[in-house]
C-alpha cells in the first residue's frame, strides 16, 4: 500500500497539487516508516510549499534511512 500512495504522490506532484501529494506521501511514511523515497518527495513537496524546515527534516530523513540516496537530496541540506 505505501507503493501505491507514493505513486499516486507522484502524479499529483508532476500535477501541482502539492496539498494531496504531501497527504499521499506522509500515508506512504506513516505505512513504512523505513521508504526513503518517500521522505525525499515529501521535502521536494515542502520546498514547493515553503515549509523549508520540515523539507530539510524529510531530506536529513531519507538520507539516515539510506546513505547511499542520490547527490540531489545531499545538495538540498
Amino acid at each position: 500500500m505505501a507503493g501505491f500512495h507514493l505513486g499516486r504522490g507522484k502524479v499529483l506532484q508532476r500535477l501541482k497539487d502539492y496539498p494531496s501529494a504531501l497527504a499521499d506521501y506522509t500515508e506512504a511514511i506513516r505505512l513504512n516508516a523505513n521508504y526513503a523515497e518517500a521522505y525525499q518527495l515529501r521535502g521536494e513537496v515542502e520546498n514547493e510549499l515553503g515549509q523549508s524546515d520540515a523539507a530539510e527534516n524529510d531530506f536529513r530523513r531519507a538520507r539516515e534511512v539510506n546513505p547511499e540516496l542520490n547527490n540531489d537530496v545531499i545538495s538540498k541540506l
